[in-house]
């Protein structure tokens, strides 16, 4: 650009400098000079070369024709300043490159000497780490076992619900698991969520032959990720869980308490006994639970199997606490039938959803546990499906994410 505006100054303006030969420094070389100095050998060639056009350029022009060249300049004095520009662009493009490759090799080491930094960083990140986990270790070795039964023995149980929702904090806190549940086993024998703590990463239902580490720990009564190692059979499910320990009812299995997710360090046998000192004692509370809640449901049932109208807002407040504290789904119908399907639609509900009488004998409340907005417009859509008119939509409603 600066060289074009030369060349125009010299052409329309001067007329009486043939490429500025007769003036020192030369403008000309002075571009070179600078182009190559700032930009490198490359560029310095590129704009000497230019240059060197717009000087033949000049020159012909002031002269008029080669001949008159010929007879009024001698080639040295013509040829020295293209010569004076590729020696110029060269030195000082040079000494450019060598510049920036010291920059560019100063940069790389930077980066270098940040990148051993932050290796060190986390490499003293993770021994900080292993030894408070040790210093944890250590201390809950000492005392742990006390320690969970005075917690145990501190924890006040008002009705079952509580005893899920105790049982998981308990684990979660003590043990420092990301992810805690407690699953049912059905008398069909599939496994249903009951209660999680944590981001969920398991199937809220699945058959026990699903994953290898519960199957070991319903054999074993507990088990742990490791199993992986001793078998050559595949998961049938994404994501196998940490640890595993069961619940027995009379030496019978009736749920499984699930720790999805732990920090690996945590992963061993002192852990190991405190999730099956908890399960030990979710098994006594919820023996104690169930017998009771039997009787209890002499009181709340009716002949055809639904619970008593005035006991819904007792239910529904459980399930409000759970939601509100562990954020688990559940959802709400009201429902009007044709009273011929009434004893079809009540038998047709899961374990762990609830069928309330309405306050007239055609209508019936459901809590589904378990049961986000999606699953409500699935069995809403099958009742449609299967009974068409005969069911009333009367009032809906879901707590999920």
């Amino acid at each position: 650009m600066l060289s074009t505006i030369l060349l125009f100054i010299d052409l329309f303006f001067i007329k009486s400098s043939a490429a500025y030969v007769d003036i020192f420094p030369n403008p000309y070389l002075i571009i070179v000079i600078y182009a190559a100095s700032r930009y490198g050998t490359v560029f310095g060639f590129i704009d000497a070369f230019i240059n060197i056009i717009y000087m033949f350029i000049s020159i012909l022009t002031y002269y008029g024709s080669i001949d008159e060249i010929s007879k009024s300049l001698d080639k040295l004095d013509l040829f020295k300043y293209p010569i004076i520009y590729l020696i110029m662009a060269f030195i000082f493009g040079i000494l450019k490159d060598i510049e920036n490759i010291r920059s560019l090799n100063l940069k790389n080491q930077v980066k270098e000497r940040e990148q051993i930094i932050d290796d060190l960083n986390k490499l003293i990140e993770e021994h900080q780490n292993a030894i408070d986990n040790l210093k944890e270790k250590l201390t809950i070795e000492d005392k742990g076992v006390s320690m969970l039964v005075e917690k145990l023995r501190n924890v006040h149980i008002n009705k079952l619900e509580d005893v899920y929702n105790e049982g998981v904090e308990l684990i979660s806190n003590f043990i420092g698991a990301e992810t805690v549940s407690i699953y049912n086993l059905e008398q069909n024998g599939f496994l249903r969520l009951k209660v999680r703590k944590g981001k969920g990463l398991l199937r809220n239902s699945l058959m026990p032959d699903d994953s290898i580490v519960i199957k070991y720990a319903i054999k074993n009564d507990v088990a742990n990720i490791n199993v992986m190692f001793l078998t050559d059979e595949e998961s049938k499910i994404d994501f196998e869980p940490s640890m595993v320990s069961v619940i027995k009812s009379l030496d019978k299995i009736i749920g499984l308490v699930v720790v999805e997710n732990i920090d690996v360090n945590k992963l061993n046998k002192n852990t190991e006994s405190y999730l099956r000192i908890v399960s030990d004692w979710l098994s006594s509370m919820l023996s104690s639970s169930l017998a009771i809640n039997k009787e209890l449901e002499v009181v709340m049932k009716n002949e055809d199997g639904t619970i008593k109208n005035n006991y819904y807002e007792k239910f529904l407040e459980d399930y409000l606490t759970r939601w509100n504290k562990f954020k688990m789904p559940f959802s709400y119908l009201k429902i009007k039938v044709n009273l011929k399907i009434r004893k079809k639609i009540i038998s047709s509900k899961r374990a762990m959803d609830i069928v309330f009488e309405g306050e007239e004998n055609e209508k019936l409340q459901f809590i589904f546990g378990i049961c986000d907005k999606i699953g409500l417009e699935k069995i809403i859509e099958r009742f449609k499906d299967i009974y068409g008119d005969d069911v009333e939509i009367l009032e809906r409603g879901s707590y999920s994410e």
